[in-house]
């Protein structure tokens, strides 16, 4: 008995431990945990000016008063922002069909404004059939602002050295307080959905 109290003790803290760094084993991941916080404690994101698609200056707070949907892409992406540019296009025509589209703003938002210009915006919005009334394709005004946007979201993107990033992707929901109050893979359009019909 005595030679098992140390591997007892061992297993105890390392439990404890385990339950302090999963948040009550609710969060297994950094993702989970980032998704629980937002839930837990929703917060409006900075004031940052974006510029959409049609040169056009803009915050995520004008849209106080509608659910806004959020994403985070580089238009030179050749992997997941493509895949996240169909599931959004999908998104946009889903809320169209819900009878939602006056009460909900797509926006996604460029973290590579040097390279996407509104020109390249433009072209991407053409491309994915966005309705600059329904969906805004954006990049912040001031470049030295997106490090406090991808912060406020969660957004971790980390450039390869080759012009690319790697990044993490997710819809993320605004309330109609503007506060972030819900994240979203990407697939999950029938969860986005009735968020939005909640929320809005």
């Amino acid at each position: 008995m005595l030679r098992a109290l140390p591997a007892l003790l061992v297993a105890a803290v390392g439990f404890l431990a385990l339950g302090g760094a999963t948040d009550g084993f609710r969060a297994f991941t950094s993702e989970q945990a980032r998704r629980l916080e937002v839930l837990e404690r929703p917060k409006a994101p900075p004031a940052v000016v974006l510029q959409d698609q049609d040169g056009r200056l803009f915050r995520l707070s004008d849209y106080a008063g509608r659910i806004v949907l959020v994403d985070f892409v580089y238009i030179q992406c050749r992997s997941l922002c493509r895949v996240a540019g169909a599931q959004v296009q999908g998104l946009a025509r889903s809320l169209a069909d819900e009878g939602l589209e006056n009460r909900t703003m797509v926006v996604t938002i460029s973290f590579d404004p040097a390279r996407d210009t509104p020109e390249v915006l433009r072209a991407q919005g053409r491309k994915l059939g966005a309705d600059p009334a329904r969906w805004r394709i954006a990049r912040p005004s001031d470049p030295a602002q997106v490090d406090a946007l991808l912060d406020a979201f969660g957004i971790v993107a980390i450039p390869d050295g080759r012009g690319d990033f790697q990044h993490n992707g997710a819809v993320h929901l605004l309330d109609r307080s503007g506060r972030l109050a819900a994240i979203f893979d990407y697939e999950a359009r029938d969860d986005i959905l009735r968020a939005a019909r909640t929320h809005s």
